[in-house]
């Protein structure tokens, strides 16, 4: 059964089916069981992702606050605020909480206000024939432990005496980083908002402009075709960089509104934009007021030609470190700088999910139907930088390019 709805809090919209949910958190079961735990407890759920890929609803809420509990069997618990109620006391109740964009409408979510002891404990042991855990005997596996409050550690060591806690945080990351059709499709439909937003700078980006207005412009675009959030800053973040092609960047002091675009120059842009069901989408490309120049035109070939060869190496098993080695020797080889910079990393929920680059989670081997972006970047130390920017889903044959926006330098 597909579902959709317009969440009011962001302005996206959400068609998740039931069916996608249950797939969820029967992966994320799976892990629990091959891990020998009782429950899975994610911390700041805000961060990654997770609370709106676990419960389909997502809203501004406090990093420090909240979470979510998952057992072996019944309801995952979806939790909002960071009260924490011992057995026998109950938390004043939050009446905001029903007007809030943190509420689920799928079956297998229920969603309370604050930590209750008796809950976490009846979600560690909701199998038939489970020992009673008062007193102790949970084994928890935590998610973005470094986000749990000191309090909140406190408490739940206070009410289950014998408590222990495993980092699960890279495990849950590889399931989540899998995607499926369903997801997938989501994902392509941000891609192709994403073509329509760059379409929208041939207009935007032009002389006598100024920088603050091609953002503007190309935010604007972005939430008239499907993108969505309480911040703009999260939900359509952009990068845009300006100058005289051909020459030697020179650093300037960013003043508002930003740089005057004139004839000549050169403007680069890079931009992550939520689309539907939270999911985002990718694009990098430089537009140039004018012919580019030799240098331009140069360093733009080797960016897609470096893309090109990072793209045909995401195949399942092999590791983001070696495909950045492969990008950095080609990078080499034509007299440009190797790129120091998380230029492959994962897509979904947030902008650098798991596996991503110079971080623990390159660890990872890459696995069918991960979605990775590919931007490198192109430098010569003297002229501004470019950066040719897709994302891409790993098959068996290699990368596959989720939209198609033309991998061209723009001449305006």
């Amino acid at each position: 059964m597909n579902t959709v709805f317009i969440d009011t809090s962001t302005g996206r919209l959400q068609n998740l089916s039931q069916e996608e949910i249950d797939r969820r958190i029967r992966s994320v079961r799976e892990l629990l069981t091959a891990e020998g735990l009782d429950l899975i407890f994610v911390v700041n759920p805000a961060c990654g992702g997770y609370r709106c890929w676990f419960t389909g609803a997502s809203g501004p809420e406090r990093a420090s606050e909240g979470g979510i509990l998952i057992g072996r069997s019944g309801d995952i618990v979806s939790v909002m605020g960071g009260g924490l109620a011992p057995r026998g006391v109950r938390l004043p109740e939050n009446y905001s909480q029903g007007v809030t964009g943190g509420n689920s409408i799928y079956r297998g979510v229920t969603e309370i206000e604050g930590f209750y002891a008796e809950v976490i404990e009846d979600v560690a042991r909701q199998e038939p024939g489970d020992a009673d855990m008062e007193g102790g005997g949970i084994r928890a596996g935590i998610v973005n432990g470094e986000w749990m409050r000191a309090d909140l550690l406190d408490f739940l060591r206070e009410q289950f005496d014998g408590i222990t806690f495993e980092d699960i945080t890279e495990k849950l990351a590889a399931v989540k980083a899998v995607k499926s059709e369903e997801e997938l499709a989501s994902m392509r439909e941000a891609a192709r908002m994403m073509d329509k937003v760059f379409a929208s700078a041939c207009v935007s980006v032009r002389p006598q402009v100024y920088e603050r207005d091609i953002v503007n412009d190309m935010r604007y675009a972005a939430y008239q075709t499907g993108c969505g959030g309480p911040d703009y800053l999260e939900s359509a973040k952009l990068r845009l960089i300006s100058g005289t092609d051909g020459v030697p960047a020179e650093e300037e002091e960013p003043v508002w509104p930003g740089r005057l675009v004139t004839e000549g120059d050169r403007v680069d842009i890079r931009m992550y934009c939520m689309g539907t069901n939270s999911l985002y989408g990718m694009l990098a490309r430089s537009y140039t007021v004018g012919e580019p120049s030799e240098q331009t035109k140069a360093m733009w070939e080797t960016a897609r030609k470096a893309q090109q060869i990072a793209a045909a190496a995401l195949v399942p098993g092999v590791l983001l470190r070696d495909v950045a080695r492969l990008v950095n020797e080609f990078l080499d080889s034509r007299g440009y700088q190797r790129d120091p910079h998380t230029f492959l990393h994962g897509l979904g929920y947030v902008v650098g999910e798991a596996p991503l680059l110079y971080h623990p989670s390159e660890e990872l081997p890459l696995a069918k139907n991960m979605v990775i972006v590919i931007e490198p970047t192109v430098s010569d130390g003297v002229h501004q930088p470019l950066c040719c920017g897709d994302a891409f889903v790993v098959t068996p044959e290699g990368g596959k390019r989720l939209g198609t926006f033309p991998q061209e330098l723009i001449r305006l």
